[in-house]
Order: structure tokens, then C-alpha cells, then sequence
């Protein structure tokens, strides 16, 4: 059996996905110093999910924590209306 890790759309969950993935790879760092990846091999997400899944795995792939950092520091920069486009 194999563990993953998968974030579901919308870009209020997206934000706070953000914060979750950064205190998992803390936690991580934690309880093993020396690893560079979070515990999860297969990670995968839908609609801003995604997005996140994908900023994860390119740090992930390129072995950076301040990239994986400034990547879902992004999110705090995001107003509503540039996540949601609201009807006039």
C-alpha cells in the first residue's frame, strides 16, 4: 500500500493547504533532520489543489525548503477577488 497526499480544489482550502504543508514539512524536519521531502511519495490535488501539489512537488524535486516556502507564501499575498470571481 502507498501513502498520499491529496488536496482538494477551491482557493480558500488552497490557502489554508498552504499553512497545513508547511507544518508537515516542519513536523518533518522534526522527527528526521536530515530528510528533505514530507512522508508522502504520491502527491496529487484538483483545481487549486493542484497548484499546491504541483509547488510541492517541484520542491520536493528540487530538494528546497526556502522554494517550497516562498512558493506557498504566495498565497498570503492573494486577495478574495483574485481567488474568486464574484458576480456583479
Amino acid at each position: 500500500m502507498r501513502l498520499a497526499l491529496v488536496l482538494m480544489g477551491g482557493g480558500a482550502r488552497a490557502a489554508y493547504q498552504a499553512g497545513a504543508l508547511k507544518a508537515l514539512a516542519e513536523l518533518t524536519r522534526e522527527v528526521d533532520p536530515d530528510r528533505r521531502t514530507i512522508a508522502f511519495p504520491v502527491v496529487c490535488g484538483t483545481s487549486a489543489g493542484a497548484i499546491n501539489a504541483a509547488l510541492l512537488a517541484a520542491a520536493m524535486l528540487a530538494n528546497s525548503d526556502a522554494q517550497l516556502a516562498s512558493r506557498l507564501e504566495q498565497w498570503r499575498e492573494r486577495q478574495t477577488g483574485s481567488v474568486v470571481e464574484a458576480p456583479e
